[in-house]
């Protein structure tokens, strides 16, 4: 189940900590003004993290450890701009020009210190979704949370001592005038060090390495990347040297101005990262401020419409989507997606019209589109062409893929309403087994279950669908059925609240079943009220209008 939160309520560390003893597997990802961060965790361990519009460093590290060519370095690199989808760190080893544990090395210590900075942000807001996985590399890594946490509240405890002197990342120091310094005006590190060791002050290798790079000029994040340390260890290189009076803190950074073009590819980042993070507002935030600088980017209508599609908010989705769509050389996605919220409008041949452009355009038929197009035929009434497309399979190379729920759950339906029930059984135990979380294949069992006359198996798949997603009206009705059946009125009663809640609109059965619960209970008065509300929703329901009869209540005409 998602966790969200804001960090001025609940700090990163402590969400860490939860995540680590519910031995969760998802990606946490942590936003705040201008900057965005994920952390992929596999069963409760550290896997990946990162750090968005922060440069990454990798190949400059092993440059700077010795543990790369720089003739190698420069050739994977170029392969990568060919391929951005190859990571530097692949490439490197197919090539046989890196040692794979000095890469780990170097990847973990990158990990870490992501990590660690996170812990520092307390202002902006975390997003915790299970079961999303990064693509890792060569070598996973499994790190430990503890040591970070343990890493974690050593560093604040010192950054707090580190602060008087070394504010922010951004601080310029330069050499005191009675400094030493080189030739060209920084630190002169060979004199200092002797004056380091008589006032008694240590610094680690990592902390030397800054000396000779302060010129008045760096802040720390550019001291450091001269350096080849972390930041953490430029601070405090700093800090020991400012206490020693040898620099002096003369200001900080100002970052640029940036071109128009650097701000779109930042907005496009933080977007597409804010919209992988389910945190919508700041995504559509983003992608607005992408379509100030530049009306005509495809990308951000599409993108805006994908984030109206995830709420549901179907109008507004085919409109962002259609705009996408009349752009000069719109991919087929943005058609696909078209179709999508086309069929939640109800518009269902201007939806098979979209899918048919998409596949012009390219879109592979795979069971993702297969799925879309029977669902399209069973909103349309038109079962037995559901059916017949369903078992038509879907291409040898689609085959071969992985079928998304949403392909077992439109299959199963097919296969209901077409009366073979064991055929639908069947198609949601597979997609069970395929994707033991899906929420919708979970609801389904439940409702299957329930069919047969096994209550207490369907409602442990309907609780367990709602442990995914509490939004799932029809699995807080089955829930409620099941309780119904085993005389636990008021859980019930409970349940089918919940469901008409959640959808007025759409639950005539739950309302009539609520009130059947209340006249139970012996409260007429709220009894009448769910029947009329069932009503409401279905005014023809037979039972409905017989109870309220049987009540001597008016029974609306």
């Amino acid at each position: 189940m998602a966790i969200r939160g804001s960090l001025a309520e609940a700090g990163l560390p402590d969400v860490l900590q939860l995540l680590a003893l519910g031995q969760k597997t998802g990606c946490l990802s942590v936003a705040r003004a201008g900057d965005f961060g994920s952390i992929y965790f596999v069963n409760g361990r550290v896997a990946h993290a990162s750090l968005v519009n922060r440069r990454d460093k990798l190949g400059e590290q092993l440059l700077r450890a010795g543990s790369v060519d720089a003739a190698d370095l420069s050739a994977a690199l170029a392969e990568q701009v060919a391929d951005p989808s190859r990571r530097l760190g692949e490439l490197l080893i197919r090539r046989g020009a890196v040692d794979p544990a000095a890469l780990v090395r170097q990847a973990r210590l990158q990990v870490e210190e992501a990590v660690l900075e996170l812990f520092t942000w307390t202002q902006g807001t975390f997003s915790f979704e299970p079961e999303v996985r990064v693509d890792l590399p060569v070598t996973p890594l499994s790190i430990d949370p503890s040591a970070l946490l343990l890493e974690g509240a050593r560093r604040a405890d010192e950054r707090a001592r580190i602060a008087h002197h070394v504010p922010g990342r951004d601080s310029v120091f330069a050499p005191a005038a009675d400094a030493p310094r080189d030739a060209a005006g920084a630190l002169d590190a060979e004199r200092v060090v002797p004056l380091l060791v008589a006032r008694e002050i240590e610094l680690s290798p990592g902390e030397l390495r800054v000396l000779p790079t302060i010129d008045g000029r760096r802040d720390v994040a550019q001291l450091a990347d001269a350096a080849g340390v972390v930041e953490f260890d430029a601070m405090r290189a700093l800090f020991a040297l400012a206490d020693a009076g040898l620099v002096v803190r003369v200001g900080a950074t100002t970052p640029p101005d940036p071109r128009a073009g650097a701000k779109l590819d930042e907005h496009r980042n933080l977007g597409v990262a804010f919209y992988r993070a389910s945190l919508f507002d700041e995504a559509v935030r983003e992608f607005k401020r992408v379509l100030e600088l530049s009306p005509t980017d495809g990308h951000a209508r599409f993108h805006l419409g994908l984030v109206a599609l995830r709420r549901g908010r179907w109008a507004e989705a085919a409109g962002s989507l259609g705009e996408a769509a009349a752009l000069p050389g719109a991919p087929a996605v943005v058609f696909h997606a078209l179709a999508v919220a086309r069929r939640e409008l109800g518009a269902l041949g201007d939806a098979h019209e979209a899918l048919d452009e998409a596949e012009r355009r390219g879109l592979p038929v795979d069971a993702r589109v297969q799925a879309l197009r029977v669902s399209l035929h069973l909103r349309a009434g038109n079962a037995d062409a559901a059916d017949v497309l369903m078992r038509a399979g879907v291409g040898a190379d689609a085959e071969s893929r992985a079928r998304p729920a949403a392909w077992y759950h439109y299959a199963a339906l097919s296969a209901a309403r077409a009366g073979d029930a064991a055929r639908a059984g069947e198609l949601l135990e597979a997609g069970h087994a395929a994707h033991p979380r899906a929420a919708a294949l979970l609801a389904n069992l439940a409702a299957l279950r329930l069919h047969e006359g096994r209550a207490e198996d369907a409602l442990r798949h309907a609780e367990a669908a709602l442990a995914e997603d509490a939004t799932l009206a029809p699995a807080h009705k089955t829930a409620g059925d099941a309780h119904y059946r085993a005389g636990r009125f008021a859980d019930a009663a409970a349940c089918y609240e919940r469901a008409v809640a959640i959808a007025p609109a759409a639950g005539a059965d739950a309302w009539l079943r609520l009130g059947n619960v209340r006249l139970r209970q012996g409260d007429r008065d709220a009894a009448a009220v769910a029947w009329r509300r069932a009503l409401e929703v279905d005014p023809q329901h037979a039972i409905a209008r017989g109870n309220l009869a049987a009540l001597g209540r008016e029974v609306p005409a």
